[in-house]
């Protein structure tokens, strides 16, 4: 039975939930033919249609799966800004510099990274495509932010 069972391999995160717990562990990536096996295929994860990922708590919080809407954001520790790539759809990779404003009131500087058709010109078309967790490129390294948690976006000039 051991050849039935799916691939997977365990990627560190931090993960922020919206009752203010920060948790150190795992996330679980199934590896399959149309994935590069890359930590950043953990956002392909996240945007997909499943309610629940599973994760692997290194401290408190234990094994649990978690609930996608609850995820405020995960930070992906074997990921920088390089390994960020355009998608096979997207005409152009894009990069704005902003704050969020997050809805506990946290707010994180950095540069937004949103993969778009050259049709979508304003900030706001970007935005407002469909994604879930969307890249943001902060000092520490990558988050990925679930959009449904930010309250607002603060354009740097």
């Amino acid at each position: 039975m051991e050849e039935l069972k799916i691939p997977t391999r365990l990627i560190a995160v931090e993960v922020s939930t919206t009752d203010g717990a920060i948790a150190c562990g795992s996330m679980y990536h199934t590896e399959s033919l149309y994935q590069t096996g890359s930590p950043e295929d953990i956002i392909d994860e996240l945007n997909d249609d499943r309610v629940f990922v599973p994760f692997a708590s290194s401290d408190t919080m234990g094994n649990a799966l978690l609930s996608k809407r609850h995820i405020v954001r995960v930070r992906v520790r074997d990921l920088s800004s390089e390994d960020l790539r355009p998608g096979e759809a997207s005409e152009l990779q894009h990069v704005h510099p902003c704050t969020l404003q997050l809805d506990d009131g946290t707010r994180i500087t950095g540069r937004l990274v949103l993969e778009t058709p050259t049709a979508h010109s304003r900030l706001v078309d970007k935005v407002n495509q469909g994604l879930s967790f969307v890249p943001f490129v902060t000092d520490e390294g990558v988050d990925l932010v679930n959009s449904t948690h930010i309250a607002r976006i603060l354009v740097d000039d």
